[in-house]
């Protein structure tokens, strides 16, 4: 049709911005500085990749690039050895160095869906080596200042999540306490199944339970996601539309809905599937539903585990037409 027509150059120069990041970073030779602040020229002898805007890209474009270009290896290869030069597996590797932009660990969200989706051609051991110190030790304060490791680890795994009073101040985002809360345990959940694959079964069961956290800030009275204290308390908050402090680029609406890992649990939460729709419905139905950012990006399809895929359908057709 004339309108399949005119959207082919939207899709494939979409398409071609798929391939702008992570970008080439060693010579024709193989040769590149070595990571994070060291002065040697090391040389590999596949290409290696440097800038991973990591919290913008693990959620669609790296499992679109291993669906469509199964090339992936060198690019898991390249975080591998990151981790081999600098001593922790990077959150957001760019500048060829460790850096505090953004929240979770999803370095080891893109390794894992690599792994499970069949890229074998990087060495999963020391992958899996550096995701596992991620999750669970903490660097010396002064590695810590220089941005590697988790930030707030320590509170997350004493609490079950990261509590309102720690404001997170050795990162650039700082606070944003919830979402960091919500995205550790979907990291949680990925390094669980690399830890599966691979044998180590007390990983993986104690990652597992991990996953769970997020029940941790999603207040039950309400529904939404919600800061909490030290002692249990909820903040109680009511504004589910405006920027709060412990969301990331967001609003409550957004963020309550990124249990990727449990849907089903985060379902029975709300108190079950007619009251999940029924939040879901809000979303759209009040235009609280912003494309221009990546938490939301998952929400029209959570309808299709609620029984209702001709909604997803609904919603997804019109963000094409309405934002592309």
């Amino acid at each position: 049709t004339s309108n399949s027509k005119a959207s082919l150059p939207q899709f494939y120069t979409a398409l071609y911005h798929t391939g702008f990041l992570p970008r080439t970073f060693s010579d024709e030779d193989g040769r590149y500085p070595s990571f994070a602040g060291g002065d040697s020229i090391l040389r590999d002898s596949t290409v290696e990749y440097m800038d991973y805007s990591q919290w913008d890209t693990y959620r669609a474009l790296n499992p679109l690039r291993i669906l469509i270009n199964r090339s992936e290896g060198a690019m898991m290869q390249s975080l591998v050895n990151m981790y081999k030069e600098g001593g922790w597996l990077p959150i957001f590797p760019c500048w060829n160095s460790y850096t505090s932009e953004m929240i979770g660990d999803h370095c080891s969200a893109a390794l894992t869906d690599a792994y499970i989706k069949g890229i074998r051609d990087f060495d999963i051991n020391k992958a899996y080596e550096g995701m596992r110190r991620n999750a669970f030790e903490s660097p010396s304060f002064t590695d810590y200042k220089e941005g590697k490791g988790r930030r707030a680890l320590i509170p997350y795994l004493r609490y079950g999540y990261i509590p309102l009073e720690d404001s997170v101040k050795e990162a650039f985002h700082q606070n944003e306490q919830v979402s960091r809360t919500l995205e550790y345990a979907f990291d949680d959940f990925a390094v669980a199944q690399v830890a599966k694959e691979l044998g180590h079964q007390q990983d993986y069961r104690i990652l597992m339970k991990r996953a769970h956290n997020y029940r941790n800030v999603i207040n039950p009275v309400t529904g939404w996601a919600d800061g909490r204290y030290k002692n249990g308390g909820w903040l109680n908050n009511k504004d589910y539309v405006h920027r709060m402090p412990f969301i990331t680029e967001g609003a409550v609406c957004h963020y309550t809905w990124y249990v990727p890992q449990d849907v089903y649990g985060l379902m029975r939460i709300m108190g079950g599937r007619q009251r999940f729709v029924a939040k879901l419905d809000s979303i759209f139905s009040q235009n609280w539903y912003w494309q221009g950012n990546e938490p939301c990006h998952q929400i029209a399809y959570m309808y299709a585990y609620a029984g209702e895929p001709w909604k997803t359908q609904k919603q997804v057709r019109h963000i094409m037409t309405e934002y592309l």
